[in-house]
């Protein structure tokens, strides 16, 4: 029974390895840091813990310390950051999924925590009309931060999106459309004939990766059918998408049309 255990704890481990190993992991850091800013590992960005900037420096030579103002406006400072970090990394605030909120008393109000200020920080950059995604979010207090006079620290995760360029339904509707339309010439299978290129697989990917979901879209309605152009421009985005998601792309919320420019390689899971 032992050796049976094992075996299986064994299998669990590989398999769990196996897959952390298989995603890429990028530091975001300078020389000069002690730490990472910032780690990539796969789609998901792991953010250290930020602190604010003060509102007035130490002066060493006054020996004045640095003063950070209240709460709310420490949080403001910090979310900036957050913020910037992020847009650096091609992410915004509403790509947080996970936050963590450290939090020291205020002297000011009677060495107690200003949740409401914190929280007064955080609504103008979560829930909002321009960004309403809210993420997960845990709060802790703590008895005192690194830098003194510091009230709070956040450290976030965020998670980059997977590029969609066309609908499930535009993806649906283009399947029966390929098949009254195209599947003659190109195949059922997309595979392609003597008379037609493929549309899957790494002859599609070949001659068309590189180019733009426009580019594909513009040819189409110029070329397709092989008696001359006949369709509306919804048939052909759906159209368009059954071709996309045939090669591995994946559905999302925003529509396919002719202003949509996505190079098709970037939509591909095997690309990301």
């Amino acid at each position: 029974m032992r050796t049976n255990i094992c075996a299986v704890t064994l299998v669990v481990a590989v398999a769990c390895w196996t897959s952390a190993a298989a995603q890429s992991v990028k530091h975001i850091q300078t020389k000069e840091a002690g730490i990472a800013s910032a780690v990539w590992v796969g789609d998901m960005l792991y953010v250290s813990g930020q602190l604010p900037s003060p509102v007035t420096p130490a002066d060493r030579a006054k020996g004045t310390p640095a003063a950070y103002g209240n709460t709310q406006i420490q949080a403001e400072s910090v979310f900036g950051k957050i913020q910037t970090l992020l847009k650096e990394q091609g992410l915004g605030m509403g790509d947080v999924v996970m936050m963590r909120v450290y939090m020291a008393a205020d002297p000011a109000m009677d060495n107690t925590l200003d949740f409401a200020g914190m929280n007064a920080a955080y609504a103008k950059f979560f829930g909002t009309a321009d960004q309403p995604n809210k993420p997960a979010r845990s709060t802790f207090q703590v008895a005192a931060l690194v830098a003194a006079g510091a009230l709070l620290e956040v450290e976030v995760q965020a998670a980059r999106s997977s590029p969609s360029a066309f609908t499930q339904e535009q993806a649906t509707a283009g399947q029966r459309a390929y098949a009254n339309t195209c599947a003659t010439c190109h195949m059922p299978d997309l595979r392609g004939s003597s008379d037609a290129p493929p549309l899957a697989d790494a002859n599609f990917m070949s001659s068309w990766g590189a180019k733009t979901t426009k580019d594909l879209l513009e040819y189409m309605s110029a070329a397709m059918p092989a008696g001359g152009p006949s369709l509306d421009a919804g048939t052909y985005a759906s159209i368009a998408a059954y071709i996309l998601e045939s090669n591995g792309a994946e559905a999302g919320a925003r529509a396919l049309s002719v202003s949509t420019v996505a190079t098709i390689r970037d939509l591909m899971r095997s690309a990301r």
